[in-house]
């Protein structure tokens, strides 16, 4: 369940298009909270350029771009999460899993987050 959104809002600075003006919170079913403090910079969903019609991704507040900033996070965090208000190691395998549970929590259709899900666990290893 999303507790707060964080209010992203258009943002450019090089590949980046979001930035968090305050705390995104996300809870899972078994209660913990997850966070990504405000002031968090990111890209949203990195879907390439020919498939970005499929996606309402312009939306700073969509799920999916939700999902992504949840996701996006640990990348500059040193492979870290915030739980219930403590930082975590998180490995990639679990993060991708995570994305796809957050996708399916705020309403994106199985299918969507399935298709979302297998990009990021391909795309997201050349990064990690």
């Amino acid at each position: 369940m999303l507790i707060t959104t964080g209010s992203p809002y258009h943002f450019r600075r090089n590949n980046f298009r979001f930035r968090l003006k305050s705390d995104l919170k996300w809870q899972d079913k078994r209660g913990n909270i997850i966070t990504v403090p405000a002031g968090f910079i990111s890209d949203g969903a990195s879907i390439p350029k020919p498939l970005q019609f499929l996606f309402n991704i312009d939306d700073p507040n969509d799920s999916i771009n939700c999902a992504a900033y949840i996701h996006d996070f640990p990348f500059t965090n040193n492979h870290q999460i915030i739980i219930n208000s403590k930082f975590a190691p998180i490995t990639l395998q679990r993060l991708d899993k995570l994305f796809y549970e957050i996708l399916l929590d705020l309403g994106v259709d199985k299918a969507t987050a399935f298709t979302l899900y297998a990009g990021v666990m391909v795309g997201s290893r050349f990064y990690w």
